[in-house]
């Protein structure tokens, strides 16, 4: 009985997820992408008086 309660209970749960709007699902990717290349362009970080950054390649 208590295995039934559990996949009704996982079915419900999924079927709520698929109802869902696409929006609430998942970042808008593209603008996420779009923020993150440019926070790492301008990170920089200084070791033993040697500045490092992210390369062009490692951020796309």
């Amino acid at each position: 009985m208590k295995k039934n309660k559990i996949i009704i209970a996982c079915l419900l749960g999924l079927a709520l997820i698929l109802e869902m709007p696409s929006q609430a699902l998942a970042f808008k990717v593209p603008i996420h992408g779009e923020i993150t290349q440019e926070v790492l362009g301008k990170f920089q970080v200084q070791v033993n008086g040697e500045s490092f950054k992210f390369t062009q390649y490692a951020i796309c």
